[in-house]
């Protein structure tokens, strides 16, 4: 699983294995080490539970929801959200949370398509077909 963070924005890319996982234990997590200390460890977490903000969204499931504790961040899922996710079709599942003093924390978690311009082989073997891969630009 990848984390990227920009401004207000958080992004998890999640590969086949990793949703899977997900799928099967309704969770997946990541950590980076700053030092070796406890306290150094940024955790990121990507679980299948109660994630309703009150925000359901046209499409029948809710929003995701975001929290932060203990130098972990947590993204949960609604169990609806993952069943649809799973599909073929579906590429990503999306939010935007209210975070205080008129912002908005942008949420997307999607998944990994292997790379369509990189070496043969791709990048990491574990990544989505591309439904890009062998169009012309």
């Amino acid at each position: 699983m990848k984390l990227r963070i920009k401004g207000n924005s958080l992004r998890l890319r999640v590969t086949r294995p990793e949703l899977a996982a997900l799928v099967e234990g309704g969770r997946v997590e990541e950590s980076i080490r700053f030092g070796p200390g406890p306290a150094d460890r940024l955790a990121y977490v990507l679980q299948v539970g109660t994630a309703s903000d009150g925000d359901d969204r046209d499409d029948g499931y809710a929003s995701p929801l975001v929290a932060f504790a203990a130098n972990e961040v947590r993204v949960t899922l609604s169990p609806a959200a993952v069943r649809r996710w799973r599909e073929p079709d579906r590429v990503a599942v999306e939010g935007r949370l209210p975070v205080g003093g008129g912002e908005v924390l942008h949420v997307l978690v999607e998944k990994d398509f292997a790379c369509v311009d990189g070496p043969p082989g791709g990048e990491d073997p574990d990544a989505f077909p591309n439904p890009s891969a062998g169009r012309a630009c």
